[in-house]
């Protein structure tokens, strides 16, 4: 199951990705690190990708292995984004840990 983002999320991401410099086809990609913490930093599409898109355009793409991982511990939810004094977040709910 892939995941899935709110409509207010998808248009947070387009305008992340109009007001960040990248490389021509380019878009953002999540990527996660050793510590298990997640990164949206630019990138290219591949092969097997989640796309998330917004009006028809690609914004987001997520590994499978990433995404299939974060579908399984968020069991359907909504990814939404949060505006804090820093800036919007992608708010992620808690994984829920294996029983």
């Amino acid at each position: 199951m892939p995941l899935t983002f709110t409509h207010r999320a998808r248009a947070a991401l387009k305008r992340l990705l109009d007001e960040t410099e990248h490389e021509e086809g380019e878009v953002i990609r999540m990527k996660s690190d050793l510590h298990g913490n997640y990164h949206l930093v630019p990138g290219r599409q591949q092969e097997n990708d989640q796309a998330v898109e917004y009006e028809g355009q690609v914004v987001l793409v997520i590994k499978a292995t990433v995404g299939d991982h974060l579908a399984e511990h968020l069991r359907g939810a909504e990814l939404d984004i949060v505006e804090t004094p820093d800036g919007p977040v992608l708010d992620m709910p808690k994984v829920e840990e294996h029983k």
